[in-house]
Order: structure tokens, then sequence, then C-alpha cells
């Protein structure tokens, strides 16, 4: 697997400017811009994400928290709204990370803390009652 560093190599820059490529955190001209973007298809580099999600604190992944039934006809509307969610995200750069909550407090509670403990961006809920107590969290 292809490090930042392999590409720096092969594009002929720091690491640091294969770095800025990525993030879009600095101007970078476009031809180098163009180098770097050829050695990581050439390389077939793709950024380490949970390295980026440590570093940032964030993932880039929201969490999607709704009741699914096996025999339920509600199934279909909550899975046309988690498309509608998924395809918005993804336009923005996000992925999405979905659960099932099955009606209960307790599952919605230990799937919020689940999400929170991989760093999602956000949380999305369906949720399962109407109040929830801080202590929860």
């Amino acid at each position: 697997m292809a490090t930042l560093k392999d590409v720096a190599l092969k594009a002929g820059v720091s690491y640091t400017t294969v770095s800025h490529v990525i993030n879009n955190t600095r101007f970078v001209s476009k031809e180098v811009t163009k180098r770097v973007r050829e050695a990581m298809d050439e390389l077939g580099y793709k950024p380490n994400l949970i390295a980026r999600s440590l570093k940032k604190r964030a993932s880039k992944v929201i969490g999607l928290l709704m009741p699914f039934f096996l025999d339920d006809s509600n199934n279909s509307f909550f899975m046309k709204i988690s498309q509608g969610i998924e395809e918005k995200l993804n336009e923005k750069g996000y992925a999405m990370l979905i659960s099932n909550n099955n009606s209960s407090l307790k599952e919605e509670i230990d799937n919020i803390r689940l999400f929170k403990s991989q760093m999602v961006s956000g949380i999305i809920i369906a949720p399962s009652c109407i109040d929830y107590n801080d202590d929860f969290f």
C-alpha cells in the first residue's frame, strides 16, 4: 500500500505538498497538483481515513440511527429517507454509517455511544423516545 511519502517521491515534491493537495489546505499550483494526482493514481494511493480522523478528531462520517423492523411497512419509508440522506452526504464528501435502534431506548443510547466512540462528525436520529437525559451521553 502506497504512503504519502511514496506519492511525494514519485511526484518530486515534499510530503507536505502532497498533504496540501489532498486536504486543499494551501494553494498548490495546477501543474504540481496534477503531478501529485497522477502519482496518487499510478501508485493507487488512498488517504488513511482513520489517521485523518484521529488527527482532525472528525471522520467525515455521519451516523444515522433509525428504527427498522423485519415485517414493517415503515421500512420502505425509512429506507427512502436514508437513501436521500446518503445521496446528499456523498455529494459533500461524507459517508454514512447506519444503525437500527429497534425502537429501544437502551439500544439507541448504546448506538449513540458507539457512534461517538468512532468520532462520527454528526448523528441523525429518528428517536425512540421524546426526552433524553444528558446523563446517557
